[in-house]
């Protein structure tokens, strides 16, 4: 087996083992919180753990987190499982200890059904909170790094 596909198989359980993490305190929050329950977890990654935060006024219906340069976005990458992200509602994004990528891509569908919004080559060490942005004037999805 080539080393690419080992590397997908063990990143793929990682982000699995990644969103039953967040799964479970998220189905505490109720739909008007803006914060998230945080999972502690001693042997997560914390050098890749951040906040997400929903500013773009609108409810989100997917959030995909994947390693750069993997060509497709898969159901295990997937960190809300079916929940609503609504506009200003914040989530503790956790990641397994074993987990490494040098850099990561987001992936943002709307629940609205607009085009979804791809942001490539984060990297992950170096910030602590991340805001989806959206401009109705520009029609411009954006992040910012905090």
């Amino acid at each position: 087996m080539n080393t690419l596909v080992m590397y997908r198989k063990a990143v793929s359980l990682c982000l699995i083992a990644l969103a039953l993490a967040i799964l479970a305190p998220s189905l505490a929050r109720t739909s008007q919180a803006s914060t998230a329950a945080t999972v502690v977890n001693v042997t997560q990654n914390k050098s890749l753990d951040f906040t997400l935060v929903n500013g773009t006024g609108y409810e989100i219906k997917r959030v995909y987190i994947g390693p750069s340069n993997n060509p497709n976005w898969t159901d295990d990458m997937e960190v809300l499982r079916g929940r609503a992200f609504k506009n200003e509602a914040t989530l503790d994004i956790t990641f397994n200890p074993k987990t490494k990528a040098a850099k990561w891509d987001l992936r943002v569908e709307w629940a609205d059904g607009d085009k979804p919004v791809n942001w490539y080559g984060i990297d992950l060490t170096e910030i602590e909170t991340l805001t989806l942005l959206y401009n109705a004037d520009t029609g411009k999805s954006s992040i910012r790094r905090n």
